[in-house]
């Protein structure tokens, strides 16, 4: 397919492409060689090696494939106007900052007309890298759209066609190895005698776990007064503890609830027995804290009837060797 379209018949001829070169017609540099020679001259890299790496003359890279040449700003502008100048006064000696140098203090000083001049020559090439990079835009455009309809038309390549027909191929053959092949038996893994100690290690102490949890369930559970204040209904929980709750409990042969210190009991007889002394992990009272004590600043507020008794609790559990945790709402 052309890499080249012709320039808009309107544009100034100084600003339509150059002739390609005379030994090479349209059609030679294909898409793929044009689309990479654009690449290389994106990264900077110079006509004559690219000519040189890829075999197209530098005449058909500069005028067809190198895009237009950026705007000048009134600075350059200026610059090309006097770099011959400064430089001829600078010396032979002068390297080009001490040029670029010199240039920029004579822009500083240069007057208000010739700045002028130098913006407005600016701005007419602005307006030229404008034509030419919308013209340069519509090529790459019209070079795709060729590219496209190309492969439409031709359709799949031989290429692209063999290597659908290995792909089917090997898809048919690994779909026969796994039909043809037997399944393995499924064989159940033998335990050894260590891993057979090691589970009923584990089943142990996720029993002894769970005891514990159950047995302080049990106590948080039992602590009707306190949670009455939170909105708990402590009646609809464990069944061993709701036994003396009813309307004519067991443990009171009473109506109404039962006392703290007669479910401290109770769950103390559940536990081992009505005399058997607290141990570690196992609630007990030990102490019973009835009023504010001196430990807490008065000064910052009076503590009410049910935050005494949380902190009895937590005194108690304490005491006891069990983590608890008394939270509001």
């Amino acid at each position: 397919a052309a890499v080249r379209l012709a320039a808009a018949a309107a544009a100034p001829s100084s600003e339509r492409a150059q002739p390609p070169h005379a030994g090479m017609s349209d059609g030679e540099i294909s898409f793929a060689m044009s689309s990479k020679i654009r690449g290389m001259l994106k990264d900077k890299i110079t006509p004559k090696a690219i000519s040189e790496q890829t075999g197209v003359p530098i005449d058909v890279i500069e005028s067809d494939l190198m895009p237009p040449k950026h705007a000048k700003s009134a600075f350059q502008v200026f610059c090309a106007r006097h770099r011959e100048e400064v430089s001829r006064e600078a010396g032979a000696g002068a390297g080009p900052g001490e040029v670029q140098r010199l240039l920029g203090e004579r822009w500083d000083a240069c007057g208000p007309e010739e700045r002028a001049e130098c913006k407005e020559e600016a701005e007419a090439d602005k307006a030229r890298y404008g034509r030419q990079m919308k013209r340069y835009q519509a090529r790459l455009d019209a070079e795709a759209e060729e590219e496209e309809r190309r492969r439409n038309a031709g359709g799949p390549s031989a290429r692209d066609l063999d290597r659908e027909e290995r792909r089917a191929r090997m898809a048919e053959d690994i779909a026969a190895e796994k039909a043809s092949a037997p399944k393995a038996p499924r064989v159940a893994k033998e335990r050894t005698a260590t891993e057979k100690k090691l589970d009923a290690q584990n089943e142990a102490i996720e029993a002894d776990k769970k005891a514990a949890a159950d047995a302080r369930l049990r106590f948080l559970f039992s602590q009707s007064d306190l949670f009455k204040h939170f909105g708990f209904d402590a009646g609809a929980s464990d069944s061993s503890v709701k036994g003396g709750r009813g309307k004519k409990g067991a443990a009171g042969g009473r109506r109404g609830r039962m006392t703290e210190k007669e479910e401290d009991d109770q769950l103390l007889a559940a536990e081992g027995g009505q005399d058997a002394a607290p141990t570690k992990g196992t609630f007990g009272e030990n102490v019973r804290i009835t009023e504010q004590p001196a430990l807490i600043n008065k000064e910052h507020g009076s503590m009410r009837p049910y935050q005494v008794a949380g902190l009895s609790w937590l005194a108690n559990l304490y005491l006891s060797g069990i983590n608890g945790i008394l939270a509001d709402e």
